[in-house]
């Protein structure tokens, strides 16, 4: 009993140690904001005219996708399936949270658009999630997760 209560005042005063130190917070560089910005546009623009070549310009050998069905697709089967069975008709992205810390980049947002799904048509609001590193002075997207829009 001693030991556990010496364990929690151990963490509590871990706790209140961190809760003094500074916390990290996003590097405010608007020349990198507009880099990721132009990086999730050109992501965006691949995805709708179905661009095998653009997204291996712009995605990691190792990226990874996170559905909204908590479907995990690698790469390879992120691209076939963006290119095959997903129809973008019209999109628009709103809301953009863009936050850089050095060499990695994250933006979020609202996208909402018209799709045709394996033939199916669909409006969808989906919140996104996309994570970029910077290398050799070039972004590439190594994940990225979408989820509905809650109402």
């Amino acid at each position: 009993m001693r030991m556990l209560s010496l364990g929690l005042c151990a963490l509590t005063f871990a706790a209140a140690a961190a809760a003094d130190a500074p916390g990290l917070k996003a590097d405010r560089k608007d020349d990198v904001d507009q880099q990721l910005m132009k990086v999730e546009h050109a992501w965006n623009e691949a995805l709708k005219s179905r661009d095998r070549a653009a997204f291996a310009a712009i995605c990691s050998e190792d990226f990874v996708f996170t559905g909204e069905d908590g479907k995990v697709l690698d790469l390879k089967r992120f691209v076939d399936e963006a290119t095959t069975k997903v129809k973008i008709l019209d999109y628009k992205v709103t809301e953009p949270l863009v936050r850089s810390y050095g060499d990695t980049g994250v933006v979020s947002a609202l996208w909402k658009g018209s799709v045709e799904v394996d033939g199916q048509h669909a409006d969808a609001a989906l919140r996104f999630t996309d994570t970029f590193v910077r290398r050799n002075g070039r972004w590439w997207a190594v994940a990225s997760h979408m989820s509905r829009e809650s109402e």
